[in-house]
């Protein structure tokens, strides 16, 4: 990303200015929450050292946080998952800022699962005298509407809910999207026996079984005695005998992708 470009550009649902860095660490959080669900395609910007309306760069210096003071409250704010987050500094004209990059994922919403308590000082009588506490609260999903993010006491709308979680189980994609996503989670495809036919190996996406993954064994390794499942391999290194199978991936009855399987001898 060229720094300059960026700050060219007017704030928006993927972009955030901050003359200066924020006093409150809640009030970080809470952009940064906003950012991570707002609606966009695009990686996330928080640009802290520089005014969009004045175009003049501020003065990053104070309450500034290194990378590790930067993890340490992304670790111990208690979101739900912490985004994928980088910190990064650049020198402009010599003026530094930082930006907090807040990277693309399909894990919408971020929240937080404890409240982030934020307190304000006001003057009364020539003293200090607390305001009234504002919290960032658990369980809220907040978010950014162009350049506007969600107040401190308010929420997402219940649409925008409803399509981060849509966009979180890939209910917004295709059928052979959602394929490509689940086949990364391979932690949740559990293998499922048949009755009928013990040389059909199947595998089944818990979350939503109606994905599905399965080979038949070649018809020269029916004599192996192992177990069908012990043939859970992609490839293997070995000499011998080699057997070719096909391995398809289905959502219901519907093939929607179809490689070749190979067997090195005979999978031992």
């Amino acid at each position: 990303m060229q720094w300059v470009k960026l700050i060219e550009q007017p704030e928006s649902d993927y972009l955030d200015f901050k003359k200066q860095w924020h006093d409150d660490t809640a009030e970080l959080i809470l952009d940064i929450l906003c950012l991570a669900n707002s609606d966009t395609k695009s990686d996330r910007y928080l640009v802290i050292g520089f005014d969009e309306k004045t175009k003049e760069f501020g003065d990053i210096s104070i309450n500034r946080k290194n990378k590790d003071d930067f993890h340490n409250i992304l670790s111990t704010a208690g979101f739900n998952r912490v985004p994928n987050i980088q910190l990064e500094t650049a020198n402009l004209s010599g003026n530094e800022i930082d930006i907090i990059i807040i990277n693309r994922s399909n894990y919408r919403p971020y929240f937080l699962l404890k409240d982030k308590s934020k307190k304000n000082k006001k003057e009364e009588n020539g003293q200090k005298s607390p305001k009234k506490e504002k919290i960032v609260r658990a369980g809220v999903i907040y978010t950014r509407n162009g350049s506007v993010n969600t107040p401190i006491n308010e929420s997402a709308s219940e649409n925008q809910i409803a399509d981060m979680w849509r966009e979180r189980f890939g209910l917004t994609l295709s059928q052979k999207e959602r394929l490509n996503l689940y086949v990364k989670d391979y932690q949740n495809w559990k293998y499922t026996s048949n009755s009928n036919d013990n040389y059909i190996n199947i595998w089944h996406y818990e979350p939503f079984p109606e994905f599905t993954i399965e080979y038949y064994s070649p018809e020269n390794m029916r004599d192996y005695s192992d177990p069908p499942e012990r043939t859970n391999y992609r490839f293997a290194h070995s000499i011998g005998n080699s057997y070719e199978t096909k391995i398809r991936y289905k959502y219901h009855t519907t093939i929607l992708n179809e490689d070749d399987l190979f067997f090195c001898d005979k999978c031992k």
